[in-house]
């Protein structure tokens, strides 16, 4: 058999080498598309990055524009400016050598090809198509000519830029009939675009009650005036808060100082000079609420800090919403704040601010006080048939301080600790209105009727002593939701020593029975009074502790407690117990309750509370004003003293004041603004 493996196959001498040349001919074609890919791929990167830099510059120019309340058409011609400014081309743009956007657009909407659009008022969309980039290598495989495209979209309404400034709603001036002999009680208020002149009868509600209390509604109500803060409800939008204010017509209405020197509220402190901290709020009532950082013990140099950078860059997160509470600047001068507003913006521009009614608020601003929690009285002794007349009956007094005024519908009382012990009522009133039609004091009257229990077949009075206390929460629509507290003790049972009690009894009641901690701080030191009712000898009690909420701990000595108590001495006698709450607690607005059981051998134990409202931390911010909208804000001159600063003069002085006009509706929120915020780009879909 042959072998083949011993078959050798002569090769012509010719030919020898020939697949060399050929692997190097395929290595060069190899080498020459890598090449292509890699400059005429970096050519197209670039080309696309020029292009997409000019896209975004387009859409940020007409955007500022309309941010600026100018018309569509000078933001068109910003934009088509920008690119020409750019060295782009009408063709990148246009389907017509003589640009008329969009009617020279090809798609609309997130569907634009080619051209520049503006839809809403506030949305500027740029799509720009190159498309006559010569290549190095991609011509040698017919690419003589590449194209790239870019597309940018950018709002004028969906950025930050509010300003930390609040503006009291219409200014500093008042509209009056004088012929009628009106007073500050009566007001004819002369209203945008109506006919008509509405007299509004009554006494102040906010701010001076003068006209400047009153907007329109904006949709279809051209000649209604609605009183705040009785708003039909909290998304109805409202007309320029600037009276004679004509936007259609170009005339926004009056100017006044809204920064600086010569802005003072309709009421409260006139140390407010309408710079305002967005990151401090809830001032009323506990906890204090901290944002992007700010804390109860950031200094006053710090604040200031923030607060010129918020000038010069605009406040965008945490957007607080109508009805909050935000601080003003105490103790800081504002002097920075019109300089950082003259260095940043020029007169004619355009910013966001917030409206609030005029009054700033002082805390604390409701007083709360009642007749003194006693321990032995009040008390009752009745029978199934005599409750009524047995009734206890505890006075307690309401009453609006430094401008204080609650929610039209009044505050909301309650009362926490007596649900299935006793039933209580509040007259002549549940929700008890202050600080309106010049009704400043209020006295509320809270009786407790012992509650009926039925064992087997016999009723009988359900007896004990507890603890209670009864809140006055400005919750409803229009509040400040401010809180306040007042505890009592009531005491249902047989007498002993002229005093009625459960027999035999132990009883106790801690003093204070209400208290108001700061995380972080010392123990709070709280005596415990104990006593014994219806025995002959002296009796070992003893106190145990409920669990504890998260961050609450006792100090040493730790319960249980056992005290040796007096068996005749009913003035109290007890022992000094010590509450510590740490960083780890959580503050909350509602009181913590604490629950504590006294027992001894042979006696009823009786379980009672301790109520604790935990705090952040103490602060010293007591002036707040509150926010009722968001509007736009033309900056028409600043001012050094009552000097106005000529706005061409290279070296101008520092500006101590700065003056404007509300030239757009009062919004619920920045974003619904059309224009005043800071324009930004934004996602294309």
């Amino acid at each position: 058999m042959m072998n083949l493996r011993s078959i050798r196959l002569p090769v012509p001498a010719n030919e020898k080498g020939q697949s060399v040349v050929i692997v190097a001919l395929f290595m060069f074609f190899v080498f020459l598309g890598f090449a292509a890919l890699s400059i005429d791929g970096t050519i197209i990167y670039l080309h696309r990055r020029e292009l997409q830099n000019i896209a975004d510059a387009a859409a940020l120019a007409a955007a500022i524009e309309l941010n600026q309340n100018k018309t569509e058409t000078q933001a068109y011609q910003a934009a088509m400016n920008s690119i020409t400014s750019n060295e782009g081309r009408v063709e990148w743009y246009s389907t017509n050598a003589s640009p008329n956007p969009p009617g020279t657009n090809i798609g609309a909407g997130k569907d634009l090809v080619l051209g520049i659009e503006i839809s809403n008022r506030c949305d500027v969309r740029v799509a720009l198509r190159w498309s006559d980039i010569g290549t190095y290598f991609a011509q040698f495989v017919g690419r003589g000519n590449l194209e790239v495209g870019a597309r940018a979209r950018a709002g004028c309404n969906l950025a930050g830029g509010l300003q930390p400034i609040a503006v009291k709603r219409f200014g500093d001036q008042f509209d009056w009939d004088t012929s009628t002999g009106l007073n500050t009680n009566n007001a004819t208020v002369y209203c945008d675009g109506c006919n008509t002149q509405h007299s509004i009868q009554g006494p102040p509600a906010q701010g001076k009650g003068n006209a400047n209390d009153f907007l329109r509604p904006e949709a279809g109500d051209a000649d209604v005036i609605s009183e705040w803060p009785g708003w039909p409800d909290g998304s109805i939008l409202y007309q320029s808060p600037s009276p004679h204010a004509d936007l259609a017509g170009g005339n926004p209405g009056r100017e006044f100082f809204f920064l600086g020197g010569g802005v003072d509220p309709n009421q409260g402190t006139t140390s407010y000079a309408g710079l305002i901290n967005l990151d401090i709020r809830h001032i009323s009532a506990p906890p204090v609420e901290y944002y992007n950082g700010v804390t109860a013990g950031t200094n006053s140099n710090t604040l200031k800090d923030l607060g010129e950078y918020y000038i010069r860059r605009g406040y965008c997160c945490d957007i607080p919403a109508p009805g909050d509470q935000v601080s003003m600047y105490n103790g800081n001068s504002t002097a920075f704040a019109a300089q950082a507003f003259q260095e940043t913006y020029a007169v004619g521009d355009v910013v966001a601010v917030i409206i609030y009614n005029g009054t700033v608020f002082n805390t604390p601003n409701l007083a709360m006080t009642g007749n003194d929690p006693n321990y032995n009285n009040p008390a009752t002794y009745p029978t199934t048939t005599t409750l009524t007349s047995h009734a206890v009956t505890y006075t307690i007094d309401l009453e609006a301080e430094l401008g204080f005024q609650s929610a039209p519908g009044g505050l909301t009382m309650n009362v926490e600790g007596l649900t299935g012990l006793a039933d209580w009522s509040f007259s002549p009133t549940a929700s008890p209105v202050l600080g309106h039609s010049g009704i400043n004091q209020r006295t509320i009257q809270m009786t407790v009727v012992p509650t009926v229990t039925t064992v087997g077949t016999t009723t009988q009075v359900l007896t004990g002593t507890w603890i209670f206390y009864i809140s006055a929460i400005d919750d409803k629509l229009g509040g400040t939701d401010i809180r306040r507290y007042w505890p009592g003790i009531v005491s249902i049972g047989d007498e002993v020593d002229g005093v009625q009690r459960e027999l035999p009894s132990v009883t106790g009641y801690p003093d204070p029975i209400f208290l108001s901690v700061i995380k972080g701080d010392p123990a709070t030191t709280i005596r415990l009074n104990l006593d014994v009712w219806g025995v002959t000898a002296d009796q070992n009690v003893t106190v145990s502790s409920g669990a504890l909420p998260t961050g609450f701990e006792w100090a040493n000595p730790q319960p249980p407690w056992t005290k040796n108590v007096d068996w005749d001495d009913h003035h109290g006698s007890g022992f000094n117990i010590k509450l510590r709450v740490n960083d780890t607690a959580v503050s909350q607005p509602t009181p913590y309750a604490i629950p504590l059981t006294v027992s001894a051998a042979g006696m009823a134990p009786q379980t009672f509370n301790i109520y604790v409202i935990v705090e952040d931390a103490s602060t010293a911010v007591k002036d707040y004003v509150e926010i009722l909208g968001y509007a736009a804000l033309e900056i028409t001159g600043y001012y050094n003293s009552s000097n106005l600063i000529d706005p061409t003069d290279p070296s101008p002085p520092p500006a101590n004041a700065v003056r404007g006009r509300i030239v757009s509706e009062m919004w619920d929120h920045p974003s619904k603004m059309t224009y005043g915020l800071r324009a930004r780009l934004v996602p294309w879909d």
